[in-house]
């Protein structure tokens, strides 16, 4: 993908290097280093090097150019329903360095990985809406091995028994049928008429309510999602 850079639309290359088995004299990188980045493996034998050594190396030609407001529209969609993940599953998917030494110099989860990653996720969003061939690269790449779990729970939310849910409420409302509403996109804020809802007593549905509202932001919603 391209990110338009001042002026001309460009791609700048942040770090490019062999294997280090390929490579003379070659080292790994420091882990400090290698949680500033993006893995990606690009495996090249002969018969591939020969056809791009006839056509002397071409430049991709087809790559799409990310729009100007791609963090404004959905950057914090992809903040939020990773702040609910690490939330729902601990600390460790949090910031989890791996015990092997030699791991560390490749991809794993830590605050500022999972921070790239929304952006990567917001980007590949703006150009490719749902892409999950380039969605799983995307975080495999920064996270490591949370990348799978993310997309699972993120497929799933890990939705317990609607039941098991309403006994868990003290107090709320059931909110059944919605109607009409809108949703500012700029920044996630929504308002949301329900016509059918009920209040919730003591895990149990008791008294129909009228001329309710739902009013909030849906990023900031998400992160408090329980269940």
């Amino acid at each position: 993908m391209l990110e338009p850079a001042t002026g001309k639309g460009g791609v700048v290359y942040l770090c490019a290097s062999n294997a280090v088995e390929w490579a003379a004299g070659g080292q790994e990188i420091q882990p400090a280093m290698a949680n500033r980045l993006w893995h990606g493996e690009f495996p090249m034998d002969h018969e591939t090097w020969c056809d791009m050594m006839v056509s002397d190396f071409p430049a991709p030609s087809d790559l799409p150019v990310l729009p100007a407001d791609y963090l404004r529209t959905h950057h914090y969609a992809q903040r939020a329903t990773i702040a609910a993940y690490v939330r729902a599953a601990g600390r460790d998917a949090w910031m989890a360095p791996p015990d092997d030494p030699a791991r560390r110099s490749g991809p794993w989860p830590s605050g500022r990985t999972w921070y790239l990653a929304s952006r990567l996720l917001a980007a590949i969003e703006a150009v490719s809406p749902g892409n999950r061939l380039l969605q799983g690269p995307a975080l495999a790449g920064l996270v490591g091995d949370q990348a799978l779990p993310f997309l699972e729970y993120r497929e799933t939310l890990n939705l317990p028994d609607p039941e098991d849910i309403l006994k868990s409420v003290k107090r709320g409302v059931y909110a059944k049928r919605f109607s009409g509403g809108q949703v500012n996109i700029s920044n996630g804020d929504f308002v949301f008429s329900l016509t059918e809802s009920y209040l919730i007593e003591d895990g149990k549905l008791t008294a129909p309510l009228k001329d309710v509202n739902l009013i909030g932001n849906g990023p900031e919603v998400l992160t408090q999602v329980t269940a």
